[in-house]
């Protein structure tokens, strides 16, 4: 049945039309009105960008390059010093972390094993590496056991580099994804000064075993990475520190020992010192860094020896350190010496 658009709009009114009653409309005037509120709440609305949701907006970003930066070599740098050091690191040295881990995400696989290097950080005197291993679901090894015949050694031009000491363990195994974190620590230089590495480098390392059974190869083959070793600063021993100071033994006994050379880098301390007894090696302890602000930063003995009458320790910050922050470094018993910017 027809109806007319009148009787329509007596038994619906819109109240957003407003019927002046001084002046009735038309019946055609009613509908023109009536079709063009229909279009009106019909056609697409333009919305405003209100403060909350460019404010919520700019939230979810921020949020999202948080997680990313939680994920990234450096962040995972930090963590780790952070937990070695068992103490706050300054602001300076968190910088220093930033600024100098190199993310990689360099990868190759052999017979279904994949070695990936993570990311670095390295100073010329010292290199730390993120190792991911992944292993296949057949493979039988547990992932505490995964070590290679052969490296990980820092090579130039085929002939290793350094690797006076090195420290190769597992941190974490995801048994879900058949993967494990490796950290590799290698010390780049050995006894003399002037051997601090630069330039590109390869990290290498050679069929792939388990410490159950190391001549059962699970990937024969090489895995091949670059390495870039910045200029590193170089803090050299000033004179008025050279010559004869006591310190404090493991033993809790006090000697008089010669320095005669010691230099340092943000991730290393090196000296070399004459003792009173030349058949005798004094392990220093508690040797620390004091920066400007007051923080003290240990200094762990990694390697040491002897030539002659000579001795010579290698010693690292807990976390790496910058040298423009560096006062002074104390030795047990409380001698301290101070150093110069290298030029």
């Amino acid at each position: 049945m027809k109806k007319n658009i009148s009787d329509l709009l007596d038994a619906y009114g819109d109240p957003n039309i407003k019927l002046e009653q001084a002046a009735p409309l038309s019946s055609e005037r009613i509908k023109e009105l009536t079709m063009s509120k229909i279009k009106e709440e019909n056609a697409p609305k333009k919305r405003r960008i209100t403060f909350r949701v460019m404010m919520a907006a700019a939230i979810i970003v921020t949020l999202a390059v948080s997680v990313f930066a939680a994920g990234s070599g450096a962040a995972w740098f930090q963590d780790f010093f952070a937990k070695q050091s068992r103490s706050e690191m300054t602001q300076s040295q968190i910088e220093y972390i930033h600024k100098n881990a190199a993310e990689q995400a360099q990868s190759k696989s052999i017979n279904g094993y994949t070695v990936t290097l993570d990311s670095y950080i390295t100073d010329g005197s010292t290199t730390y590496a993120k190792i991911r291993i992944e292993i296949p679901e057949t493979s039988a090894v547990s992932g505490g056991s995964l070590t290679f015949e052969d490296g990980p050694w820092l090579m130039k031009d085929g002939e290793p580099i350094g690797g006076a000491s090195t420290t190769w363990k597992m941190l974490e195994w995801d048994e879900a994804a058949r993967a494990g974190t490796y950290l590799l620590r290698y010390q780049l230089i050995h006894v003399t000064r002037g051997d601090v590495q630069t330039g590109n480098v390869e990290l290498v390392m050679t069929n792939l075993v388990s410490t159950d059974d190391r001549k059962n190869y699970l990937a024969e083959g090489s895995w091949q990475f670059q390495v870039n070793i910045p200029e590193a600063e170089v803090l050299e021993l000033g004179e008025e520190s050279l010559g004869k100071v006591e310190v404090r033994t493991e033993e809790d006994e006090t000697i008089e020992v010669e320095l005669l050379q010691a230099d340092m880098t943000a991730m290393g301390l090196r000296i070399e010192f004459r003792e009173p007894v030349n058949d005798t090696f004094y392990y220093l302890m508690g040797v620390k860094a004091v920066l400007g602000d007051g923080t003290e930063v240990l200094l762990r003995a990694k390697t040491f020896g002897a030539r002659d009458s000579i001795h010579w320790m290698y010693l690292e910050p807990e976390s790496p350190t910058p040298l423009e922050e560096v006062m002074y470094v104390e030795f047990p018993g409380g001698a301290r010496i101070t150093f110069n910017m290298a030029e």
